[in-house]
């Protein structure tokens, strides 16, 4: 699975996005794999991702989306990216952006599309939630939104307990404090137990 990343200010760089994904490569067990791909302009030169672990170098090039505000990030996520089909190893439920903070201090903001009342099933609403995260719990919390037992029970209802002073969402922290359980620092795989949890309760 890879994740869009929309670089929204001129002072991101490739080299940036590729530090991202090296703090990724140190806590997944694909340390090759290409989990973030920049969005370009023309979506037909997005790289596809890496399916596989593998040698082959990632295309880190970068298209700017300066002055693009989220509402409009976010509409063209859901209608320029997931809509035209071309993406199906991508995740289409959120997608990331490294700004003019991500240069100074090594944070990234996931963008998060859900249904506002997720235990309704007559609910058909969708909204948007947002946190800023380090780059060392990127991938972790990149995993952690894969299940839906951790996105809502989690990041969503609580997420915001866990938010410090300066905006940075500590997700490990929020797992932990929400559902008791013990996470590992180095990231390992929380969906499944959660998930399991989620069914016993």
């Amino acid at each position: 699975m890879s994740v869009f990343v929309f670089c929204t200010s001129r002072q991101v760089t490739p080299e940036l996005v590729r530090d991202l994904d090296e703090h990724c490569g140190k806590v997944s067990n694909w340390p090759n794999i290409n989990f973030f791909s920049p969005a370009r302009h023309d979506p037909q030169h997005v790289q596809k991702g890496i399916k596989e672990p593998s040698e082959t170098s990632p295309d880190y090039t970068v298209d700017h989306f300066e002055g693009t505000s989220d509402a409009q990030l976010r509409q063209l996520f859901l209608e320029r990216f997931i809509a035209s089909g071309l993406f199906p190893q991508f995740d289409d439920g959120y997608f990331a952006v490294l700004d003019e903070r991500s240069v100074r201090d090594r944070t990234v903001v996931f963008h998060l599309h859900h249904l506002a009342d997720p235990m309704d099933e007559d609910c058909h609403h969708y909204v948007w939630s947002s946190w800023r995260v380090r780059f060392e719990d990127a991938y972790f919390l990149a995993e952690g939104l894969m299940s839906l037992a951790v996105t809502d029970e989690v990041y969503v209802e609580h997420g915001h307990r866990f938010v410090d002073e300066d905006g940075i969402l500590h997700p490990r922290m929020a797992l932990n404090g929400v559902s008791g359980l013990r996470v590992r620092e180095d990231g390992e795989r929380i969906c499944a137990i959660c998930s399991a949890s989620r069914g016993n309760s």
